[in-house]
């Protein structure tokens, strides 16, 4: 019963663990974000833009406002599908 007791919780203290590590972006995903964000600077929201996202692959896309429903938003280079 022990064993048994003791297992659960290591499971849960890795739950827990995994949960918290979900909250943060790697800062691959941070720096990604950024050259949306510079790939757009002096440009205006449905300009063409272009970027390299975290593995190092060009992309070509439009300036949008990140997120939609913000109007104070961040312009962003959005890839276009």
């Amino acid at each position: 019963m022990k064993i048994h007791s003791a297992l659960i919780l290591i499971t849960a203290g890795f739950l827990v663990n995994a949960k918290a590590s979900d909250q943060m972006l790697p800062e691959a995903k941070i720096e990604a974000r950024q050259e949306q964000e510079n790939a757009c600077m002096d440009k205006e929201q449905g300009d063409a833009c272009e970027f390299t996202n975290s593995d190092g692959d060009s992309l070509n896309g439009m300036c949008k406002i990140d997120p939609p429903s913000d109007v104070d938003g961040q312009l962003m280079c959005i890839p276009i599908h």
